[in-house]
């Protein structure tokens, strides 16, 4: 993108379980990342303890998905995985994730969670950034942020906006059901294009 549109800015944007992969990124880059700010829609936080607020029926479901996915597709490959047994026992995502870190390439959880999880990197942000949550999202609950509200915000780079209504990902608005949350990206950063 840049060979291309060399004199052009740079946005993040991560949503749900890609807000993970986002935070994680800038906090391990810090200063050096090409991206100019970031948005991340529904972020989990913590991923230690993100996943005991997913609501359960969600937490039931989307454990199933990943099976039906990620799983059960590559047996074949999985069947060398020690932990492939504990793995197919989950019956939520704390579970799931407890046991998958063999599958994601790590020895031990400890290792697993040192390695992947934002909230050890996120006081490391150093670009403008973006949280948008909902009150009443039934997958990465805003219980999820409490814990960080008060570190959060003493970081001036880093704004939180939360709504009452929204659930997850979704913020639609209107008889189309549309979602104004991309609106709100498109604002945040040209105001940031802008400065």
């Amino acid at each position: 993108i840049q060979s291309l549109f060399p004199a052009s800015d740079l946005y993040a944007v991560g949503s749900s379980a890609g807000t993970g992969l986002l935070v994680r990124y800038l906090g391990e880059q810090g200063e050096d990342t090409p991206f100019k700010a970031a948005f991340a829609m529904c972020p989990g936080y913590n991923t230690e303890i993100g996943f005991k607020n997913v609501h359960p029926f969600y937490s039931k479901m989307m454990t199933k998905k990943l099976f039906k996915y990620f799983i059960y597709p590559y047996q074949n490959t999985w069947s060398q995985i020690a932990s492939l047994e504990r793995v197919l026992s989950a019956t939520n995502l704390e579970e799931f994730e407890k046991e998958y870190f063999e599958m994601a390439g790590f020895e031990d959880y400890e290792t697993y969670c040192k390695s992947i999880n934002p909230i050890y990197v996120f006081e490391n942000i150093k670009i403008p950034l973006m949280i948008l949550n909902a009150e009443d999202d039934p997958v990465c609950s805003i219980k999820n942020l409490e814990p960080y509200k008060e570190p959060i915000q003493q970081m001036s780079n880093v704004a939180v906006v939360t709504t009452k209504k929204g659930s997850h990902c979704a913020f639609y608005e209107g008889w189309r059901s549309t979602s104004w949350a991309a609106r709100l990206m498109a604002d945040y950063f040209l105001i940031e294009h802008n400065k």
